[in-house]
């Protein structure tokens, strides 16, 4: 097939600029914490406003489903969201299937928060998405009581069966995933009594701290052989080795499926800063010593002959 001389490649020359690149860099904000900063601001009670969103189609389509189920999700014209969330145990039954799109992170984390809603909640997505099995996510949520009809393997389309009598569980990941744990303990916010996580390996902790940040009730230990129920029932027996265990709990009150409030006191959840590119400086990437990729971009900019200060800020508490 003859291609047209509209598009026929031509050579492109570069050459060194004959200053140095100057100007600002807003880097976007964390698709993670963005899909966390929604979900939470959804089920505190009052406003969370949030700062550099991260605006892509996977974050807009958890927007999306927070509205669906009656949270108020608004963006201003100077691209600050608002939030005004319905409480614990306040969603909706949303009136039709939540499309997530490609939003896998986004789908997976909702899946625990609707497990311990009363109601059903459908999810579909594109064929990328629907091609992912659930299955990982949906066990652990099983064991808490809600119900899941889906695709073989646990594919979308899938209809979340809620229940109003959630059950608390001490879980053992087969498998260390941020995903799965922190679908676990968005379900526990919902569960009266004591949800339990236990890792074979460090994961990503943004869902921890920022539950910490919007005032629940977050406790992880380096180490555990058992677990206990409020009542004093025993529910587990670590077989991993304790020095590698590592363990995260979500306490939840009495009553907690009641609407119980979880306090919308977190601003710029994902926020991120600018800064002049003449400066050597770039302060606006927050950091997880959890993940594997953190200074590829830097390490590309360094093999390409730029210098780039590192400095580490202050921390910010209830901050990933």
């Amino acid at each position: 097939m003859s291609r047209p001389d509209s598009v026929t490649p031509r050579p492109l020359t570069a050459r060194a600029p004959s200053r140095p690149l100057t100007g600002v860099i807003r880097a976007p904000g964390d698709k993670s914490i963005s899909h966390r900063a929604l979900m939470l601001g959804g089920l505190a009670v009052g406003e969370t406003v949030i700062h550099g969103l991260l605006e892509g189609e996977d974050v807009l389509r958890t927007a999306a489903a927070m509205r669906a189920m009656g949270a108020t999700v608004e963006r201003q014209t100077d691209g600050i969201w608002r939030v005004n969330g319905r409480g614990i145990g306040g969603l909706n039954e949303p009136a039709d299937v939540l499309d997530m799109g490609n939003a896998g992170t986004g789908t997976r984390l909702l899946m625990g928060v609707v497990a311990t809603h009363p109601f059903t909640t459908f999810f579909s997505g594109d064929a990328s998405l629907r091609s992912r099995p659930m299955a990982r996510v949906t066990k652990p949520l099983e064991q808490m009581g809600a119900r899941f009809v889906s695709r073989d393997g646990g594919k979308l389309p899938a209809a979340v069966i809620g229940t109003g009598q959630p059950i608390p569980i001490a879980y053992k990941l087969p498998v260390a995933s941020a995903q799965v744990k922190s679908a676990i303990l968005l379900a526990g916010l919902n569960t009266r009594g004591r949800t339990t996580v236990i890792e074979p390996g460090p994961t990503r902790d943004h869902t921890e701290r920022m539950l910490r940040a919007f005032g629940a009730e977050v406790d992880r230990e380096e180490r555990m052989h058992e677990c206990e129920q409020p009542a004093g029932e025993h529910c587990c027996q670590d077989s991993h080795d304790p020095a590698s265990a590592l363990v995260c709990a979500v306490h939840a009150p009495e009553g907690a499926h009641q609407h119980h409030p979880l306090e919308a006191d977190v601003d710029d959840a994902a926020s991120l800063r600018e800064h002049p590119a003449d400066s050597g400086k770039h302060e606006g990437r927050r950091e997880d010593e959890h993940r594997c990729d953190q200074i590829g971009p830097e390490h590309l900019v360094q093999v390409l002959g730029a210098r780039l200060d590192r400095e580490v800020a202050e921390p910010d508490p209830g901050h990933p």
